[in-house]
């Protein structure tokens, strides 16, 4: 899209394999042989392959393969059929924080700003070291900003890293936060691994005699050898080490079983309880057996939640100290916070970036319809709803003054 004098900005979609079709990369071919020559382009990509190449390679060479394969090639399809073209900005959403890298020496910025109205990612997990990328036919050092800060020098990260850190801990409230994971997912399958595991053995009191600690041992001797509790064993633990999104293969053959077997745990002592405590109401003919199961289901769901506060400590662990489990740790705390955009503003040749925050976001019930709306004016600016409370908005730093005349041109290969 053209925006004013000779600044464009163009977007693509690099699906979530970071690829580009050949339908779209047709399409930008043409865009861009008729695009003037010396143009500012504006590219915005789906997600910041810089960080998530640099992320998820194992090696050089297989990081710069999936950084060539979406931002790489479009920035190629500028550089050949675009003389002279600058790209002083890069914008990408997708990983749901801010941050900034500039690239030297070519200048180019690269910007992720996805806070809108998703989740947070976390930002104590970013590379801050110099990424390598290849840009511009020469190779650049992406390296993070620092603004002026009335604190100090401050990286252009939001929210910041220790503050990022210090919220994984929020998932020790897991429990809390996620009734439902509980009582829908962790409840009825500790549930049905009870059933399994009972009728294996048999519903009911299988320990015999003695006090009650005594007979739930014995009832856990019983089920713990049997084939159903040792498929159970591999069927979950598998599961959630295939599942665990951790980077360090290390870490994750010690934390993911480690992390199975404490809700294995939970389901072979919970089953023998439930078993033995309940067994009485068997007596109590066929209204009995059926309070029996009753009884027991409520049993194995209220366990759900003792299993949900197992979950939210193992993603609060790993967050909190290695930035594993980005997805899974952040959107369980549904937080309302760190919410931001950005606003751009062209004048001539230059380029400012303002980067607005918003440390918290209004709840559901603060915000209020606003009576200065017209329905009838499709083109009006006022908005529909406004906050109950002034929303606290403030630079996350300073305004980003980018010169296209210091960019690098995208020079065409020889």
């Amino acid at each position: 899209m053209h925006l004013r004098e000779n600044w464009w900005i163009w977007g693509f979609d690099s699906q979530l394999g970071e690829d580009i079709d050949q339908p779209q990369s047709d399409y930008f071919e043409m865009v861009a042989e008729r695009t003037p020559p010396g143009a500012k382009i504006i590219l915005c990509a789906s997600v910041p392959t810089w960080l998530k190449a640099s992320l998820a390679a194992t090696d050089k060479r297989e990081e710069r393969k999936l950084f060539d394969r979406g931002l790489g090639h479009m920035s190629d399809i500028i550089r050949t059929k675009c003389r002279g073209s600058k790209i002083p900005l890069v914008l990408a959403g997708d990983l749901h924080h801010y941050c900034r890298y500039a690239a030297e020496p070519s200048g180019t910025n690269f910007i992720t700003a996805g806070g809108g109205g998703a989740f947070r990612h976390p930002t104590h997990d970013l590379i801050e070291d110099p990424l390598d990328i290849r840009w511009a036919v020469t190779d650049q050092k992406l390296k993070i900003g620092v603004h002026v800060h009335p604190e100090g020098v401050k990286k252009s990260i939001y929210p910041a890293p220790n503050v990022s850190r210090q919220l994984a801990w929020k998932n020790l409230w897991f429990f809390y936060t996620n009734p439902d994971f509980c009582y829908k997912v962790l409840g009825p399958l500790y549930l049905i691994c009870a059933l399994l595991m009972l009728a294996w053995r048999g519903y009911g009191d299988i320990s015999g005699t003695g006090g009650l600690l005594v007979r739930v041992w014995n009832q856990m001797s019983l089920l713990a050898p049997t084939p159903v509790f040792v498929l159970i064993v591999l069927g979950l633990g598998i599961l959630l080490y295939k599942t665990a999104d951790i980077k360090s293969t290390r870490r994750k053959q010690c934390i993911a079983p480690l992390h199975a077997l404490l809700h294995l745990a939970v389901i072979l002592a919970g089953t023998a309880i439930g078993s033995v405590v309940l067994a009485s109401l068997q007596s109590l003919n066929i209204a009995g057996e059926i309070l029996y199961f009753m009884a027991l289901a409520v049993f194995m769901i209220i366990l759900g939640f003792l299993g949900g506060g197992i979950w939210g400590a193992y993603l609060a662990f790993v967050s909190r100290f290695w930035g594993d489990e980005p997805n899974s740790a952040f959107s369980a705390m549904r937080l309302n916070s760190y919410n931001h955009f950005l606003r751009l503003k062209i004048e001539g040749d230059k380029l400012t970036v303002y980067p607005i925050g918003i440390d918290k976001s209004p709840v559901r019930s603060g915000w209020k319809v606003n009576e200065a709306f017209d329905n009838d004016d499709p083109d009006q600016d006022t908005p529909a709803f406004i906050p109950t409370q002034a929303l606290g908005q403030h630079l996350i730093e300073e305004p980003i003054v980018i010169d296209a005349n210091a960019i690098s041109d995208l020079r065409p290969a020889s």
